[in-house]
C-alpha cells in the first residue's frame, strides 16, 4: 500500500486498499490500458 499525499478524508484512505482488491479480466485490462493511452 502506498500513501497518497494530500488525501483529505479518512474515507479515501480506507477506500484505497479496497480498490487494490479489484480483479480485472483481460478484456477489462485492455480497455483501461487503451483509454489511458488515448488520454
Amino acid at each position: 500500500m502506498l500513501p497518497i499525499p494530500g488525501t483529505s478524508r479518512v474515507s479515501h484512505v480506507e477506500e484505497n486498499p479496497q480498490a487494490a482488491r479489484i480483479a480485472l479480466g483481460d478484456a477489462e485490462y485492455q480497455a483501461l490500458s487503451q483509454a489511458v493511452r488515448e488520454s
